[in-house]
């Protein structure tokens, strides 16, 4: 009798024991799956598109859940790609610049619905007066690259010293439609922002971007495209030939649109800024909800597009792709989910679709991270 209850008890335990071990390893699958499958996803695109590197960071209520980087950020010296490896990132600079610009207006040093030679001196007078709200919405009729004079307009390979000197590449030019009545992007209408910047913080724009957004979201790897400067981890970029060959992107100087697109970052430094935007560390919620809101037309139509950010159609998500000589960037949220995701290849014009790989990664890690909290919090 003794034995059979003694016989019976460890059986008990030994049921138990494979219990918890199940218990373990089912809560420990769960727990890496999503980091597993992302890697699956990378390393397909990586393949299927033969890309030089891809670097990717996803963050979860204010943590990073997620950091990763494939391949080479220089192939003819064999360095790879880590989560350190900075890249140019293109558009997703307005972003950034559009954060500044709302910033001083939240503290009542911008007004973004007066002319906006309030605040820059150096753009001209135009038939029509042209506000900061107009265009960080894109909305102020100021033209875009002009791509009949490519190497010229768009491939700079001069080094301007200031914005206001790279105002003279476009500011004299008429407007291409009368301010608030078309929706018209234009990444001239951000070097005149970057300007508006300089003028309302009394600083230059390197030092309003770091003071205001940079050193706030803890972006240590954030900052000016420098081309004669040595930066540590920077990465080279690529193009591809008719072939599909990779080849060396051709020399580029950004200095004539740094609020532009002229910035240097990583996907890491990236939902840094998202995940300090949703902590209310950067705008208050009155200022975020106005840049992510569509700007609507004086015909009263919505252009879908807010103040330096894209929105999806169904309002769930923002976000602002980055597209320049040698790289291409995204960068994604969702505002309500508090989930964000940024992505950075080291090729010019990369066909993937940028949107629906974030979107698929957002999805992956929607059950990560623990309850928001931030930094220092």
């Amino acid at each position: 009798m003794i034995l059979s209850v003694h016989s019976k008890a460890m059986r008990l335990l030994v049921c138990a024991i494979a219990l918890m071990q199940t218990f373990v390893a089912t809560a420990t699958s769960q727990q890496t799956a999503p980091s597993d499958e992302a890697d699956r996803i990378l390393q397909s695109v990586m393949d299927d598109e033969a890309l030089p590197s891809i670097s990717v960071a996803v963050s979860r209520n204010g943590e990073k859940v997620f950091s990763r980087a494939l391949g080479l950020a220089d192939i003819e010296h064999k360095v790879q790609a880590t989560p350190d490896t900075r890249y140019a990132i293109g558009s997703v600079a307005k972003s950034i610049t559009a954060v500044a610009a709302l910033k001083l207006a939240e503290s009542g040093r911008l007004d973004l619905d007066a002319p906006v030679q309030e605040q820059c001196e150096a753009f001209p007078v135009k038939s029509q007066a042209v506000t900061v709200r107009q265009l960080l919405a894109h909305t102020a009729g100021v033209r875009h690259y002009d791509y009949r004079r490519f190497e010229e307009d768009f491939l700079n390979k001069v080094h301007y010293e200031s914005i206001e000197e790279a105002l003279t590449k476009f500011a004299a030019d008429p407007l291409v439609a009368e301010p608030g009545t078309t929706y018209h992007y234009s990444s001239w209408g951000y070097v005149v922002v970057g300007c508006a910047i300089q003028g309302a913080s009394g600083i230059t724009y390197t030092g309003a971007i770091r003071s205001l957004v940079i050193q706030p979201a803890g972006m240590s790897q954030t900052g000016l495209d420098v081309v004669s400067e040595i930066i540590p981890n920077r990465v080279r970029g690529y193009s591809k030939s008719d072939s599909g060959a990779l080849r060396n992107a051709v020399m580029f100087d950004p200095s004539d649109r740094y609020p532009a697109g002229g910035l240097l970052s990583t996907p890491g430094d990236l939902v840094e800024f998202a995940d300090s935007l949703l902590a209310g560390e950067l705008l208050g919620e009155k200022a975020r909800q106005q840049m992510w809101t569509p700007a609507r037309l004086s015909s009263g139509e919505e252009t879908g597009h807010g103040m330096g950010w894209d929105r999806s159609p169904d309002g769930e998500a923002v976000f602002h792709g980055g597209t320049t000589v040698g790289t291409t960037t995204y960068l994604y949220v969702r505002p309500r989910e508090r989930v964000a995701v940024a992505i950075a290849v080291n090729l010019s014009r990369w066909s993937g679709d940028r949107q629906a790989l974030a979107a698929r990664l957002a999805d992956l890690f929607m059950g990560e991270g623990g309850p928001y909290q931030r930094r220092g919090s």
